[in-house]
């Protein structure tokens, strides 16, 4: 049965972070909100205590990320705190990497391909999918 937490210390690698939302069996289910010991932050969908489905991510630099952890390569929209937004594919390091389509502060848009976060090659139009 699921029960709502607050303030629950979860270890996750060699963190211990704070997990604040639905709880099933001891470990995050549902929807649920966890800080992370570095300042980040992440608001979204659990299973088993892994992130599941749509989530955001906050990070203390003021970067926001919004992806699907149901797809990989995983997907999702990078929005950098100096006004460039990355939208596409990462690996599992969170790089830039495969399909995707980055938008410069000015409006700028460069689409290709990238590998390991560098670009590699243009005109490459990436799919469109949702998150």
């Amino acid at each position: 049965m699921k029960k709502v937490v607050q303030g629950m210390r979860i270890k996750r690698g060699n963190n211990l972070d704070t997990y604040h939302g639905e709880v099933e069996n001891g470990v995050p289910n549902g929807r649920g909100l966890v800080r992370e010991d570095n300042g980040t932050i992440y608001e979204g969908e659990w299973k088993d205590g892994e992130k599941v489905g749509k989530g955001t991510m906050y990070f203390s630099n003021g970067d926001m990320l919004i992806a699907n952890w149901d797809i990989y390569p995983f997907y999702g929209i990078w929005r950098l705190a100096d006004g460039w937004v990355y939208e596409g594919d990462f690996n599992g390091n969170w790089n830039m990497h495969g399909c995707g389509k980055m938008t410069s502060p000015s409006g700028e848009i460069t689409k290709g391909m990238w590998e390991d976060g560098q670009f590699k090659r243009s005109g490459f139009v990436p799919p469109e999918r949702k998150l």
